[in-house]
C-alpha cells in the first residue's frame, strides 16, 4: 500500500519511516527539502498546484456569498461587523482559497499515484496543507497517521483544528468566550478611558491608516499626501498607536489615534450585544450552511473556522468599532479614502461609523494586469485608475455600487520618460544593468515553486555572464523566503539587493531593461519607456496573456537568460532589441488607452475633488 508522507526535513522524513511501513511517496512545501529528495532519488512531489488555473475566487465567493447571506437572515444590529471580507489577500477568504487549492491538488496527486494513506507530521509550516490533507482523507476513506512535530506521539487531530475545537465525532461545539477572557481584562485594566477634553472638529479629508509600522504604506500614504496637504484640511485616522504615528506627526500632519477613544462602559455594552449575535449566527449556520467540494462535506469544518473567527478577528474588530463610534462624534469628515477596498474590514467599520454624516467614502480601485471583480456595496465614490478605455471597463464589474465612477489614468511617474535605449556609446567594461522585480508567490496566481525557479536561474545565469542585476523583491515577500534567497545569492557582486519597500522608481532609474512576471511592475515598466521582459508560469500566463500583443512574454525562464547571455556584449543587437520592445510596447499601450495625459494621476485626483468640494460636496458623475 502506498502511503503519501507529508513532511519538510530529513527528521521529519525518518520520523515518518520509523513509525509507517511500506512503499512511499515524499509530499513538501519546503523547496530546499524537494531538492534535496530530488537529488537523493527519492520519490517527491512538491505539494503546490501549478498546471492548471483553479478558479478559487470562483470558488471561495461561493462559499462567503452562502455566508454571508446567512449572517443577512440574522437580522443582527451591527451586521457590518460580522460581515466576511471579500478580500482574499489575508484571513478568512484567504484560508479558503488555499484550503480548496489544496484538495485539488492532493485529489490529483491520490489519483495520479495511487495513495492509499496519509501520513503527516503536525508541524506549524505544515499546517494549511495539513488540513487540507485530513479533510481529504477523513472524507474519502483512507488510513491516516498525524505524528506529533517530535515524531514521538501519535496524534487524533491537527494542532491547529483542535485550537477550532473542531472534532468529527461532536456536533454541539458552539461559541466560547473562554479565549476572550484574558484579552478583555487586558482592554478593560491597560486601555485608558475616553478623551474628555476632545473637541469637535472637521476636516476636508480623512486618510485611514490601519498598519503598524509597515514602510510600503507609510511610503505609499506619505506619496499620496503631497498633493493633497496645500489645499485640504487633512486629519490622518490612525488605528493603533505606533512609531508611523510620531513620523507623520514629524512630518506636519494632523494624526488622531482611534485607540485613545476607548470608553470602557460602551464597549461592555456592546459586547453583550456581540455575545447574543454570535450565538444567533452559529444557531444560523447549524440550521443552514451546507457546502461540498471536490467530494469532501466541508461544511462543519468551514463552520468551526467562522466560529474561530468570531471569536477571534471579530472580537477584535468590536474594540475597533468601540472606539470609532466615540472618535467620529468629535470628529467630522468630507470624505474618507477606503483602506484598501471597502471590502476590508477596516473600511466597513470607518463607513458604518460615518455614513449618516454625510461623509463621502472615495476609493481608488486600480485595474492594472488581473481580469477585475471588485465588491463596493459601501463606497459613494470610486477612481479606477490606469486603463481608462470602455473595453477595461466592460471588465470590471462593481457589485451592488450605485455611486459615482471617476476614471484616471496611474501610469505617469513625474514625467520621467527613457524614450530610447543607446548602448552603443556605452564602454564594454561597463556592466549592463537589469531591474528585476518579481512579485509574491500568491496562490491561483503564481506559485512558490515558479518564484524560486525565476529567481535561482536569473540571479544565478545573468550575474555570472557579467549582467549588473538590481534585484527588487515585492513589498509582500515572506521574510523566510527572502532570507533564503538573499543567503544563496546575496554575496555575488553583479547583484545589488533594493529594499523591497523603497520606490520602485529609484530603481527604474538604475537600470538599462527590466525582467519580471505577473506583477504591475509590467506596466509600470512600460509607461517609463523601459523595455521589459515578462517570465509566466502556466498560472500567470492565464491571467496576462490577453497582453502578449505589446509584451515579450516568455514561458521558459531558461530559454530567456541564454538569449540575454548570447547578447551580452554585443550592445549593437541588444540595443536594437530593445528599442523594438519599446516600440512594441509604446504602440500598446497608445492603443488601449489613446492619448497620453500629462502630469501625475494624482494630480488629476488633486483637481477633481477640488472642483467638487467647492460644490459643497455635489459629486455629479463624469462620462
Amino acid at each position: 500500500m502506498r502511503s503519501l508522507f507529508i513532511c519538510n526535513a530529513v527528521e521529519e522524513l525518518q520520523h515518518l519511516k520509523d513509525k509507517c511501513e511500506g512503499e512511499y511517496l515524499i509530499g513538501t512545501v519546503d523547496m530546499d527539502f524537494y531538492i534535496l529528495c530530488s537529488n537523493a532519488k527519492e520519490c517527491v512531489v512538491f505539494l503546490e498546484s501549478e498546471d492548471t488555473m483553479l478558479n478559487y475566487n470562483s470558488d471561495t465567493w461561493d462559499i462567503i456569498d452562502k455566508l454571508n447571506d446567512i449572517i443577512k437572515t440574522c437580522k443582527l444590529e451591527q451586521e457590518y461587523l460580522y460581515k466576511i471580507s471579500y478580500h482574499i489577500e489575508g484571513g478568512l477568504p484567504l484560508h479558503i482559497a488555499e484550503t480548496l487549492s489544496n484538495i485539488k491538488l492532493l485529489k490529483d496527486i491520490i489519483e495520479t499515484n495511487c495513495i492509499k494513506k496519509i501520513n503527516m507530521i503536525d508541524s506549524v509550516k505544515n499546517w494549511k496543507i495539513n488540513e487540507a490533507a485530513f479533510l481529504t482523507a477523513y472524507y474519502n476513506g483512507m488510513e491516516y497517521v498525524i505524528l506529533d512535530v517530535h515524531g514521538c506521539k501519535t496524534k487524533d487531530c491537527l494542532y491547529t483544528l483542535e485550537r477550532t475545537r473542531y472534532n468529527i465525532c461532536d456536533k454541539e461545539c458552539g461559541f466560547s468566550t473562554e479565549r476572550q477572557a484574558d484579552k478583555i481584562n487586558r482592554l478593560l485594566l491597560e486601555k485608558n478611558d475616553c478623551k474628555k477634553d476632545t473637541l469637535n472638529e472637521e476636516y476636508d479629508i480623512g486618510f485611514p491608516y490601519a498598519a503598524i509600522d509597515n514602510g510600503k504604506h507609510y511610503g505609499w500614504l506619505m506619496g499620496d499626501l503631497a498633493f493633497f496637504k496645500d489645499d485640504f484640511k487633512i486629519g490622518i485616522i490612525a488605528f493603533y498607536d505606533s512609531g508611523d504615528v510620531s513620523k507623520f506627526r514629524s512630518q506636519g500632519f494632523h494624526v488622531d489615534c482611534i485607540e485613545e477613544y476607548f470608553d470602557k462602559t460602551d464597549f461592555m455594552e456592546k459586547y453583550r450585544i456581540y455575545l447574543r449575535d454570535c450565538v444567533t449566527i452559529v444557531t444560523a449556520l447549524d440550521n443552514n450552511f451546507h457546502v461540498e467540494y471536490a467530494g469532501i462535506d466541508m461544511t462543519e469544518f468551514l463552520r468551526r473556522k467562522v466560529i474561530n473567527c468570531l471569536e477571534r478577528e471579530v472580537f477584535d474588530h468590536l474594540y475597533m468599532d468601540s472606539c470609532m463610534e466615540k472618535y467620529f462624534t468629535y470628529k467630522k469628515y468630507r470624505l474618507i479614502e477606503a483602506w484598501g477596498t471597502s471590502s476590508f474590514w477596516q473600511t466597513q467599520l470607518v463607513y458604518a461609523n460615518t455614513k449618516n454624516t454625510g461623509t463621502k467614502l472615495w476609493r481608488i480601485e486600480t485595474n492594472e494586469i488581473l481580469y477585475g471583480k471588485f465588491y463596493e456595496p459601501d463606497a459613494d465614490i470610486i477612481s479606477i485608475r490606469f486603463f481608462a478605455n470602455h473595453k477595461i471597463r466592460d471588465k470590471v464589474e462593481l457589485k451592488d455600487f450605485s455611486g459615482n465612477c471617476y476614471y484616471c489614468y496611474d501610469y505617469v511617474y513625474g514625467e520621467q520618460f527613457y524614450k530610447n535605449c543607446d548602448l552603443t556609446k556605452k564602454p564594454i567594461s561597463s556592466p549592463i544593468k537589469i531591474l528585476f522585480a518579481p512579485t509574491y508567490p500568491f496562490p491561483g496566481v503564481s506559485t512558490l515553486k515558479n518564484y524560486i525557479h525565476t529567481c535561482s536561474t536569473i540571479l544565478g545565469e545573468l550575474p555570472n555572464a557579467g549582467y549588473k542585476i538590481i534585484f527588487k523583491n515585492h513589498p509582500n515577500i515572506d521574510g523566510s523566503l527572502e532570507n533564503e534567497i538573499y543567503d544563496k545569492y546575496c554575496d555575488n557582486e553583479n547583484i545589488e539587493i533594493v529594499n523591497k519597500y523603497e520606490n520602485i522608481l529609484e530603481a527604474f532609474c538604475k537600470c538599462e531593461f527590466v525582467i519580471t512576471d505577473a506583477s504591475t511592475v509590467l506596466f509600470d515598466s512600460a509607461v517609463v519607456q523601459k523595455p521589459v521582459f515578462c517570465i509566466v508560469g502556466c498560472q500567470d500566463y492565464q491571467l496576462i496573456k490577453q497582453h502578449e500583443e505589446g509584451f515579450c512574454l516568455y514561458r521558459d525562464v531558461i530559454k530567456m537568460c541564454e538569449s540575454l547571455v548570447d547578447l551580452h556584449g554585443k550592445h549593437e543587437q541588444l540595443e536594437k532589441k530593445l528599442n523594438k520592445m519599446i516600440e512594441r510596447q509604446n504602440a500598446y499601450i497608445k492603443k488601449i488607452v489613446g492619448v497620453r495625459p500629462t502630469g501625475h494621476p494624482m494630480k488629476y485626483i488633486h483637481d477633481t475633488l477640488k472642483s467638487e468640494m467647492r460644490g459643497n460636496m455635489e459629486w455629479v458623475k463624469k462620462s
